[in-house]
């Protein structure tokens, strides 16, 4: 036998080979395999090799996976431009291979300045940012406006909404207005939707339509319902379905009558099957065909469609086989009919799909082009037109050609077919024309088939290989080179836990669907021998009901929750968490824990309870749609309460909630004595002297928001609300600070409706539910919290300790989603029927989407196995009634592959078999801690308590005045003009500004010197000053300057505010009480200070021209007061004086108490403007 392969001499010679600068490369890497890592060195490679920065174009598919490879070759490259010669040549050697010789390693080094002065940058990007840069770059010919702006995700939702509600109602006074055939097609088409779905489900498919518009392209409509005809046995053109309802009238009606006869004499089954074929024969003269129909099809046919198992009984039968043989064949006839049927109604609806999304896309794209906007999916559509249907298309293409020589393309399995036209029609480029030039430029991809999930943002994992087979009859017609790479060795993941992945997918059943090519999935381990531990507990079946259980206790709270399978295995989990965490021997923190879930169903609110009821640290949901968070919708109760004062249940609601704080027992009283409406119940509580201080304070709240909302515009309203009105305090006592992410984001759109629509609070909320914002959080930086997450979140992430409880759900149903519009094959639009209006070819169509999803499931699967580092614990539970795991979900899978793994004759349990025991983490390092090593411990001092501590809240925090940050210097503006002037006289005032700031200077710096080098000093920094201005200031200025700065310095009776105690623009900050409670942050700097025995002196310089009377408050009186105020905060009990000095005169003013303590009182009065600063 062979001595086994070293993995990680395997995995730096594949690495290698995929950074070949003079080839294409198509990598193939298994899960944790470094897929980044070899695109980052290919990136070096090809710098390294002579190519500009700027010809290079990678495109990743997140702009996280864009950002983190940028920063991996920015550190990689600047760690490179530092690095001793023998380290670095040995790192290039490790990284890029043994056959890259750099004589010279200056090359090496300089390629950190390279990148980083790349015109433009690098092009690390995402393809839709891609196809951005390039309709910005052409919009003239990609027909845009040259300033387009990308819609917003919440207005695309809302225009969308709106037109689809517009064509539910205007569709029909549409088509009338209009003339011809188009216009009955519409009326027809919109008729068979509004009688086939209700108006939710049909705004449903209107949504549905927008966002996959690039598959209904009204140009295709005939070709493409001619092949569906086709598809269904139709023929063309096609006959009204009353013909052949008629025709088996004619050929069954005379048969039908005799076997009334002969049924009515059997059993009373028979009999029923003869009343009904009574009723059809009668109807034939008295009803529509379609009715007749409705009456016969029932006799043969089930609920469902199918053929009835026994069209009579054995006994009837036997007394008649002729007639049973006629009631056979009219059965047959019943089935083909009902195909026929099903089949002419399909195309009918495809067909109406089609008019109604004309209608549709013509009003959305019209609307776009109104406001000069693209939606996110336009950037590929409107790019692929650009590049392949436009009369520019070749100029286009000739532009970008010359300036790129290197595609790479991250995520290769993700990527849409829409998205690789985009990269054909630049790729293709490099391989034609002239050959020599074509050997020089290459494509790079690296994906993998096995992590495919995505299929519902349009990735296809069979384009992964399509696109390879595409690219290699390219390169092969000039003689290129084109490499297939397989990564197989997994940097990641413990030998056990690859092990236990190899397992589950080994039989060509379990990982059909998995890849395109029916390979065995294999992965070596580059930490060979390091322990891993996989562990596959027993499903949870909840218990039983009890018979002689009290009825109440049901409705006990929790009671329901805790019996239940989730609940249940939620305990368990919570518990082996706690466990880990508290033996300090495992080396385990909450933030190593990793719980993956495939939808965010009712089991993750179970995990979270049972975690926080055992005191562990969790982080939010990975996804959550705004409008679903309970702080959202308390805060936008409160709006419309505030708007409608009759809006009961939300007044309620509001109560309640923690900006309310009534509990239920002061609600229900509140609410069962009232005679008009909660509003008046409420106020008329709130306003009586007994009224508890939780009323009052929430009438207050109330009512401030009615004050306000017709004044302030949503951000503000919002902002202000939840500060100063201390909403965000309530909420964050008692829901945590889970609410920040929410919150944030409701103010982000507040921001974003105020910039496109007027100012309103009612519009922004009818505008805010129109859509369905969802925020998506970064659960890398969950810091030490235990991270819930789906499995499609997850991906890209890995963690020390995954646990995966969903594993019992049936896959194939997830195929069964209610979406009326389907695609076959060949990507053509099909309307989706119910199970009972299925013909065979729609049946097919389902199968197939089910499979397809079945395979998704096994992909996901495979995605979630491959997230755990170290170890891997596997859970389930059954819903009511199952008695096992069914056939094919994720935990038969497991189950199945653990049990191949044991080999014959061995007295072992399956699900402990790649157990390696529970070893310590290993530390970041890659070597296990030794947690007990207390020697080691013992020198290190115990860390403070304090530490440890929250820090102490302001419980004023929100009562600042304004909720801002004010300068002493900014209370004077109430005074003064607010508006800038312009002109010359604009010119003059920042002329005057400009030498103010010098003068400033002068004095800041010059009393730091000898009095001998004052002058020469000031000449020097005035002529600096001048030069390096946009405005210069003349040599007669410059002298005049000096001599004012000299002229204050030389007053004796200044010369301990110059002397070596004094501060120059001295920072003070300080908060000073109001006369009505509220808090004044002030902040600011004063320029000259000192503290003398006797006294504090505080000066203020202003270079502009003095006022005549020295006892007249000026409005910098105001800004003096507030900096005694605050000194006085600092050194309360001495004397303050301040002072102004005039430079252009070196005149001192010093400025009465009197005068300064009533200009103190304008201000905490409120009757001073005051200005943020």
């Amino acid at each position: 036998m062979s001595p086994r392969a070293d993995p990680k001499a395997q995995k730096a010679q594949k690495a290698h080979a995929a950074t070949q600068p003079k080839a294409s490369v198509w990598v193939g890497a298994n899960a944790g395999s470094g897929k980044t890592y070899v695109l980052v060195s290919r990136l070096v490679r090809l710098m390294l090799d002579g190519v500009a920065p700027e010809r290079l174009l990678c495109l990743t598919y997140t702009r996280s996976a864009a950002a983190e490879m940028q920063e991996r070759l920015f550190t990689l490259l600047a760690d490179w431009a530092l690095m001793e010669d023998a380290k670095l040549r040995d790192e290039i050697g490790a990284r890029l291979g043994p056959d890259v010789e750099l004589e010279d390693l200056s090359r090496a080094r300089i390629l950190f300045a390279r990148a980083l002065e790349t015109p433009g940058g690098l092009r690390v990007q995402t393809i839709h940012a891609f196809c951005e840069s390039l309709l910005r770059r052409f919009p003239l010919e990609a027909g845009l406006s040259p300033q387009f702006e990308l819609l917003d995700e919440q207005d695309a939702q809302e225009i969308q909404q709106a037109i689809v509600a517009r064509a539910l109602v205007a569709a029909p006074a549409v088509s009338s207005s209009e003339n011809g055939s188009e216009a009955a097609a519409l009326q027809a088409s919109m008729a068979r939707l509004t009688r086939a779905l209700s108006e939710p489900d049909l705004a449903a498919l209107g949504r549905d339509i927008i966002a996959r518009r690039g598959l209904l392209n009204p140009a295709a409509q005939t070709k493409n319902l001619q092949a569906l005809a086709k598809h269904l046995n139709l023929p063309m053109p096609l006959g009204e379905p009353e013909i052949a309802l008629e025709a088996l009238a004619r050929a069954y009606a005379k048969p039908a009558k005799k076997m009334i006869e002969w049924l009515a004499e059997g059993s009373s089954e028979d009999g029923k099957k003869s009343q009904g074929l009574a009723r059809w024969i009668d109807s034939l003269e008295r009803q529509s065909p379609r009715a007749s129909w409705a009456i016969v099809a029932p006799i043969f046919l089930t609920d469902d469609g199918d053929l009835r198992k026994r069209l009579a009984t054995k006994k009837t039968i036997e007394a008649s086989p002729a007639m049973a043989a006629q009631m056979a064949a009219m059965a047959e006839a019943v089935v083909e009919l009902r195909a026929r049927l099903n089949a002419t109604a399909t195309y009918q609806m495809t067909e109406a799909i089609y008019h109604f999304a004309e209608f549709l896309v013509i009003a959305y794209e019209a609307e776009k082009r109104r406001r000069g906007v693209l939606d996110y999916d336009d950037l590929i559509g409107v790019t692929n037109h650009l590049l392949t249907g436009t009369r520019a298309a070749q100029w286009v293409l000739f532009k970008i050609d010359n300036g790129l020589e290197h595609i790479l393309v991250d995520e290769a399995q993700d990527t849409s077919p829409a998205q690789w036209q985009v990269i054909r029609a630049l790729a293709d480029e490099f391989f034609v024309g002239d050959s020599e030039r074509a050997m020089e430029r290459t494509l790079f991809a690296v994906g993998d088939e096995k992590q495919s999930i995505f299929s519902f943002q349009g990735a296809d994992p069979t384009e992964f290989d399509a696109q390879f087979q595409h690219f290699k009859r390219a390169i092969d017609e000039i003689n290129g080179q084109l490499h297939y790479v397989p990564l197989t060795v997994s940097r990641r993941s413990t030998p056990q836990v690859l092990k236990f992945v190899d397992l589950v997918f080994s039989s060509p059943e379990r990982r059909a669907g998995v890849s395109s090519q029916d390979h065995a999935i294999e992965h070596k381990a580059f930490r060979e021998g390091e322990p891993g531990h996989v562990e596959v507990w027993p499903v949870e079946v909840p218990p039983e009901p009890q018979d002689d259980a009290e009825p109440w206790a049901a409705l006990e709270p929790g009671a329901q929750d805790a019996s239940t399978g989730p609940a249940i295995l939620a305990d368990r989990i919570s518990a082996k968490i706690a466990e880990l965490l508290a033996d300090k021997t495992q080396n385990v923190s909450a933030g190593d824990i990793l719980i993956l879930v495939r939808t965010r169903s009712g089991f993750v609110e179970e995990m979270t309870r049972a975690l926080k009821g055992r005191q562990i640290a969790v982080a939010g949901a990975d996804r959550m749609v705004l409008l679903e968070q309970i702080a959202i919708m308390d805060i936008l109760a409160a709006l419309d309460v505030t708007l409608n004062r009759d809006d009961d249940l939300s007044l309620a609601i509001v109560l309640r909630s923690p900006l309310g704080g009534l509990s239920e027992e002061a609600l229900y009283e509140l609410a069962q004595a009232r005679s008009a409406s909660l509003w008046q119940a409420f106020e008329k509580a709130a306003r009586e002297g007994s009224a508890a201080p939780e009323v009052k304070a929430a009438h207050a709240r109330l009512v401030w928001l009615h004050n306000h909302i017709d004044k302030l515009a949503p951000y503000e309203l919002l902002a202000q609300f939840l500060g100063a009105e201390h909403g965000h305090k309530l909420l964050s006592a008692r829901l945590g600070s889970q609410i920040d992410d929410p919150i944030g984001e409701l103010l982000r759109l507040a921001l974003a409706y105020e910039t496109r629509h007027a100012a309103s609070a009612q519009g922004f909320l009818h505008w805010l539910r129109q859509g369905q914002q969802e925020i998506k959080r970064d659960m890398e930086g969950a810091g030490s919290a235990v991270r819930i997450m789906t499995v499609h979140g997850a991906k890209g992430l890995e963690a020390p300790i995954v646990f995966l409880p969903d594993t019992c759900r049936a896959p194939a149903k997830r195929g069964g989603q209610v979406n009326r519009l389907q695609f076959n094959a060949e990507r053509l639009p099909l309307w989706r029927a119910s199970k009972a209006l299925l013909e065979p070819y729609g049946a097919e169509q389902v199968e197939r989407q089910q499979e397809l999803a079945k395979q998704e499931e096994k992909r996901l699967l495979y995605v979630a196995l491959t997230r755990a580092r170290d170890r891997l614990y596997i859970g389930g539970w059954l819903a009511k009634r199952q008695k096992a795991p069914p056939t094919d979900s994720w935990y038969d899978m497991m189950e199945s592959g653990l049990g191949q793994g044991v080999g014959d004759g061995e007295e072992i349990n399956a699900r402990q078999w790649l157990a390696a025991g529970e070893a310590p983490l290993p530390s970041p390092e890659g070597e296990a801690r030794d947690p007990l090593d207390e020697a080691a411990r013992a020198s290190v001092p115990p860390i403070a308590d304090w530490l440890f501590e929250e820090a102490p809240r302001d419980e004023n925090a929100f009562r600042y005045f304004g909720n801002k940050l004010f300068s002493p210097s900014a209370l004077s503006h109430g005074d003064m003009p607010v508006t800038q002037p312009s002109g010359e006289e604009g010119e003059a005032l920042r002329a005057a500004s400009q030498r103010g700031k010098i003068v400033h200077k002068l004095l800041e710096t010059l009393p730091d010197l000898d009095p001998g080098e004052r002058e020469a000093a000031a000449v020097a920094y005035v002529a600096r000053a001048s030069d390096a201005s946009d405005m210069s200031v003349d040599g007669a200025t410059q002298t005049r300057l000096v001599g004012e700065a000299m002229a204050v310095l030389a007053r004796p009776e200044l010369a301990d505010l110059f002397g070596p105690k004094s501060l120059a623009e001295a920072s003070v900050a300080g908060v000073i009480e109001m006369l009505d409670g509220q808090k004044l942050a002030l902040a600011g700097q004063i320029d000259r200070l000192v503290e003398l025995p006797e006294e504090i002196l505080l000066v203020d310089f202003k270079t502009g021209k003095p006022p005549q009377d020295r006892e007249e408050p000026t409005p910098y009186w105001t800004q003096m007061a507030a900096y005694r105020a605050l000194m006085q905060g600092v050194r309360p009990g001495k004397t303050i004086r301040c002072a102004l000095i005039w430079t252009q005169t070196a005149r001192i003013d010093w400025l009465a108490t009197k005068s300064l303590e009533t200009a103190m009182q304008q201000i905490l009065s409120g009757e001073r403007e005051l200005q943020e600063g």
